[in-house]
């Protein structure tokens, strides 16, 4: 047995650790479990390995009585430089170095890219950036300003959401945030303004729903849907939140994947200070949306209240209880918590903070919607030396917010102490509302929205009840995919939309998982052909498109359905992944002339030297429209007698700059296509129907802006003649 010494671990996530600071070697790491039991060890065994990982011979993923809370005693967390804040309460210490604009092909999100600080990394290295989702920031620290706030990732502090701060500490209040490579644009009172990152210090982005993204890590892609919320904190800052069932352990790594992250991060073992878990229908009232009603102190100094760390700004402990979530607060102090709705029960613990020992006197309520609402508890008076009380199943089903009060307990105080509110510095450890898991449901919305495109389709409510989210690991790209699973009976994707005129091609990729996939695009009721001709796409395990050509109803309102269902029947889902549907411009560099005539020139003799090349004389060469073969034959306009034709056409780039290219092509025996003389594709079979072929590399690199030559030679030696040639642009990488 492989034994591995677990290094920092601590925390809650609905539950709280119970732990000596002090603890002996013997006793570095505590575990909390589901039913109460608490294991200490110097060690964690089996960590790096497929087995289950003990403490103390106990399974720390044990799915009847999995861990809460694993602490390391030695480490606690801490924050500085350049990090980046998430609307979940996410911290990735580390610098933005890159924008990535949305891309068709393979269907990506616009992403930034971040260098993150060692010991973080990117699972495939420390050289790789990692890519996040910009819409999911709250804060962006770049550097330091003066008046900026720091901590351990509070996003409280002195500045408005849409505040960019500048080093030499001015603001600007603007109203919208747009990234681009090298900077941003931001629109304000006065106009649209660019900025560099190296102009500012910090961004704080226009306010975003933080309870949508909180829920997100709950009900996102997973291979397990009951599997728990896990949240790591390491003793550089980063607090990372990802699904237990994604977890991947490494020997000295843990590999997670945050909702807000397109890439697993790498965590050094011995550089995690806090673990902690959930349950997918509970969620910490710390990270929802608040509102300080008041803030009041009888000595003048007011202690303002933090998220996740007391109010000096240290780790969140009381008694022999820490936790990695909460709320700290001082006397007096009115907090209100948004909650989401099927919120259904609040639980914690409460005590002073440990570092003021035996002083300290307050007195705490929980009310309903506003102070002087519905009381739904109070304590009596509480001093350092108690231990924190334990309140669970507080009703609040009725409560649109949750008001946590820290009163003075100066008033009939106990003898010996504390007068006014010197030293009232008060801990509410991991306060974790319970919700209601079809109310969940509702409030994140459709399982569609985690693909490329596809968040303006909608599923009928029979077919939304059949369909979940899963999640696939990529070896290869060191990262998890969304997978949608495929109900046996099929499901139906609609839309009612306005065909763009300016983008009247309706394009799709997919890969099939599990088993190849059927997919048919509808439009008013009927079935509408693939580009190519063929009657559906068929995903497979391998990567591929197909586009629609919907020109005819340019300009026009339409009802879109897109049809998936499995291509083998069986008793279970399936799995489909890298889903996107995207309206896009014509993609063909050179049309086909499948739907209508195409203008080339063409010679059925031998032609002389350097025929397919750019600067080649074709002027007395004839001029035929496409397709060509045999007088008669579907689809043939030109006819073509003999056993060879050579044919050639100019097409102007204005950007060459195309990402991958294909061939679109039907054709007879054989046939060789050159760009701009160069061996784009030899084909030595003949094709029935519209087939797309890779354009080969060093044809794609012999492309210019302005004119270039599409050159075809193709034979024929027995049956009817036919050839028939477009390129297309699949899509930029």
């Amino acid at each position: 047995m492989r034994r591995f010494c677990l290094p920092g671990l601590m925390v809650a996530a609905g539950v709280l650790a119970g732990v000596c600071r002090w603890a002996s070697a013997e006793e570095r790491y505590w575990a909390l479990f589901a039913d109460g039991a608490e294991r200490t060890a110097g060690r964690i065994d089996r960590w790096d390995g497929k087995e289950q990982p003990t403490i103390a011979g106990r399974a720390l993923f044990d799915k009847a009585n999995p861990v809460r809370v694993i602490r390391d005693t030695r480490l606690e967390p801490s924050a500085a430089g350049s990090r980046l804040l998430f609307a979940n309460g996410d911290i990735l210490p580390g610098r933005v170095v890159g924008f990535g604009p949305a891309k068709d092909y393979p269907g990506q999100p616009a992403c930034l890219s971040v260098a993150a600080q060692p010991p973080l990394r990117h699972a495939k290295g420390q050289s790789v950036p990692i890519r996040v989702r910009p819409e999911c920031l709250q804060r962006v620290v770049l550097g330091q300003a003066r008046g900026a706030s720091g901590g351990l990732g509070s996003s409280e502090g002195p500045y408005r959401p849409g505040t960019l701060v500048f080093a030499n500490g001015q603001a600007l209040l603007c109203q919208a945030v747009r990234w681009v490579p090298g900077g941003l644009f931001v629109l304000t009172d006065k106009g649209i303004r660019s900025f560099t990152l190296d102009d500012l210090a910090e961004i704080h982005m226009p306010a975003a729903d933080a309870a949508q993204h909180v829920l997100n890590d709950a009900t996102g892609p997973c291979p397990e849907a009951d599997s728990l919320v896990g949240r790591v904190t390491t003793a550089q800052g980063a607090a990372l939140t990802f699904r237990q069932a994604m977890l991947v352990r490494q020997r000295y790594w843990l590999l997670v994947q945050p909702a807000w992250c397109l890439d697993a991060i790498q965590v050094w073992l011995h550089d995690v200070c806090f673990l902690s878990f959930r349950r997918p229908n509970e969620v910490p009232l710390s990270l929802l949306p608040a509102e300080t009603l008041q803030q009041k102190s009888f000595t003048g100094f007011v202690w303002p209240w933090q998220r996740n760390r007391s109010v000096r700004g240290g780790v969140l402990e009381s008694g022999n209880l820490s936790s990695d979530l909460g709320v700290g607060t001082h006397s007096y102090s009115a907090v209100a918590f948004r909650l989401p709705p099927g919120a259904r029960a609040l639980s914690f613990l409460a005590g002073l903070d440990r570092a003021v020992a035996d002083r300290g006197c307050v007195k705490l309520k929980v009310y309903r919607d506003k102070v002087g609402g519905r009381l739904l508890w109070q304590s009596g008076f509480l001093r350092g030396r108690d231990k924190p009380v334990r309140v669970g199943g507080l009703d609040c089903r009725k409560a649109k917010r949750l008001v946590l009060v820290t009163e003075y307990g100066h008033r009939g105080r106990p003898a010996g102490a504390d007068p006014v509110d010197i030293r009232d510095e008060v801990n509410w450890l991991v306060p974790t509302v319970r919700l209601d898991p079809a109310a969940l449901a509702r409030y994140v919305g459709s399982p569609l929205r985690h693909f490329a495109g596809l968040e303006t389709w909608s599923l009928s409510p029979a077919d939304a009840a059949k369909t979940s989210v899963g999640a696939k690991w990529d070896a290869s790209h060191r990262h998890w995919e969304p997978l949608l699973n495929v109900p046996p009976t099929g499901l139906a994707l609609t839309r009612k939309v306005h065909i763009p005129a300016r983008a009247p091609f309706l394009w799709m990729t997919a890969l099939g998982e599990d088993v190849s996939h059927i997919l048919s695009v509808w439009i008013n009721g009927q079935q509408l052909e693939c580009a190519n001709g063929a009657p559906h796409f068929e995903a497979a395990r391998y990567p591929n498109s197909r586009q629609w050509d919907l020109r005819d109803y340019a300009d026009k309102e339409a009802a879109l359905a897109v049809k998936i269902r499995p291509g083998q029947a069986g008793p279970a889902a399936t799995g489909l992944r890298r889903l996107a549907i995207l309206f896009r411009q014509d993609p063909a560099l050179v049309p086909t002339s499948q739907r209508r005539p195409q203008p080339w020139r063409y010679t059925t003799r031998q032609p002389g030297g350097g025929w397919q090349k750019l600067g080649f004389d074709d002027s007395a060469w004839k001029e035929g429209q496409g397709a060509f073969g045999t007088r008669g034959r579907k689809g043939v306009r030109t006819e073509w007698q003999g056993r060879s034709i050579w044919l050639r056409r100019a097409f102007e780039l204005q950007d060459t700059r195309v990402g991958r290219l294909y061939l679109n092509v039907m054709h007879g025996d054989s046939a060789r296509v050159y760009i701009n003389g160069r061996l784009a594709a030899a084909l030595d079979s003949h094709r029935d129907s519209y087939t797309s072929i890779p354009v080969s590399a060093q044809a794609v690199r012999v492309l210019k802006t302005g004119r270039n030559v599409l050159a075809v030679h193709c034979r024929n030696s027995h049956g009817e003649q036919f050839i028939d040639v477009g390129l297309v642009a699949e899509g930029p990488e």
